[in-house]
């Protein structure tokens, strides 16, 4: 139920996961996710950018969180990223890119040979 208060590890080594996590997907968004979806309309509005939400989005799903409610409390209080979107947007946007989190997730798995 309340994961967060079982979460055992330091904050700086789950930063530096984020951040490792998070070049990954960077790369991987690139060469995945099409041009015409990358450069849509309004994109300048967002508060984050797809790549970051991806990132969290598996490194929430790697840490062991399965509440996307607690694991957006998580990032929110815990993790240093400006302009964190609210729960309702931040949970309209991962299931709006589900498809390219598996994507990502897959392609992730692939480059460790797992």
């Amino acid at each position: 139920m309340q994961e967060h208060f079982h979460f055992n590890r330091p904050l700086k080594q789950v930063q530096r996961l984020f951040n490792r996590i998070l070049k990954e997907v960077t790369d991987s968004y690139k060469i995945v996710v099409p041009i015409q979806l990358r450069q849509r309309r309004n994109l300048h509005l967002q508060k984050q950018e797809d790549a970051v939400l991806i990132a969290i989005s598996i490194l929430g799903k790697m840490l062991g969180f399965n509440s996307e409610r607690m694991w957006h409390k998580f990032m929110s209080t815990n993790l240093i990223i400006e302009q964190f979107p609210e729960r309702s947007h931040y949970h309209r946007r991962c299931k709006q890119l589900l498809q390219i989190i598996k994507l990502i997730r897959m392609r992730m798995l692939r480059h460790l040979g797992i």
